[in-house]
């Protein structure tokens, strides 16, 4: 085959064309395999929540939590203000009233058969107040430990924090339904957030704070609860703990005790792994 210059001209000038219409791929700088693999947002993985939603309840509400492990954030044992203690915003109207009762006296004189007399009159006017309440603040929860309502044992089994047996001694908090897996926290512990589990509480009963019982949260309870109060102050524990609660025999019967005290054993910021969280 004769090649020409003509030939060779053609040639190039139909490789220029070929390669200005995009006809042959472009050179592109090679990646590494692994810049791919980062992972998009429907499949990373929700940041799970640095505290329970009752913490951040109790926050809130009172600015400061009993047993919580940062200092800033821990209601003082000996608060002069009552932290954690809010204040009624139903209190009683009181109604006042006052009364007066002046006195006056007069001179006068009477005619009679006897000549005239003189006589004297007296009349008295007291002044007093009486004050009287139309009503009575209603009774509210004022701290996450205190438990007036029933209080009861629970079997053991599988729970949030793994196998436990009602012959061990440890408590079931409240385990609130309305979270979404992953991403928020119910109650103080649940399914997804399980930091609470073998930190150690205290019981009391009321009025009896030299008898204190410590057990271990080993699981979490609807108790049919959906909002922070009651929830967040209910409390349940092992048949072991509830026969450390020294029970009447009327308890013992109905598996029920009332008016109990509980708070994360952290009062003073001295046990860090105990805190509320």
């Amino acid at each position: 085959m004769h090649i020409t210059s003509q030939s060779i001209l053609f040639a190039i000038g139909l490789l220029g064309f070929v390669v200005a219409d995009g006809l042959l791929p472009q050179s592109t700088p090679m990646t590494d395999d692994h810049s791919s693999s980062n992972p998009t947002p429907s499949t990373a993985k929700p940041k799970k929540p640095k505290h329970s939603q009752c913490y951040n309840y109790f926050l809130n509400k009172d600015k400061c939590v009993f047993a919580a492990k940062k200092k800033s954030e821990r209601c003082p044992v000996d608060s002069k203000d009552q932290c954690g203690h809010a204040i009624p915003t139903d209190m009683p109207i009181v109604f006042k009233s006052k009364h007066k009762h002046a006195s006056q006296s007069t001179m006068g004189l009477e005619i009679g058969p006897n000549g005239i007399n003189t006589f004297a009159s007296k009349s008295e006017e007291d002044e007093a107040s009486t004050e009287f309440s139309a009503g009575v603040p209603s009774k509210k929860l004022v701290r996450r430990y205190d438990s007036e309502l029933d209080s009861f044992p629970i079997a053991g089994g599988d729970g949030i924090c793994g196998n436990y047996k009602d012959t061990a001694p440890g408590v079931c908090l409240w385990a609130s339904a309305a979270d979404v897996p992953g991403s928020l926290s119910g109650g103080w512990i649940n399914g997804t957030f399980t930091k609470p589990c073998g930190r150690q509480v205290f019981i009391q009963r009321k009025g009896f704070p030299e008898h204190t019982v410590y057990a271990p949260v080993v699981d979490g309870c609807t108790f049919n609860a959906t909002t922070e109060e009651p929830g967040c102050f209910r409390i349940a524990f092992t048949q072991a703990t509830f026969n450390e609660l020294n029970p009447t025999q009327k308890e013992i019967d109905d598996k029920i005790i009332h008016e109990l005290v509980w708070d994360f054993d952290n009062a003073l910021g001295t046990k860090p792994e105990n805190a509320a969280i």
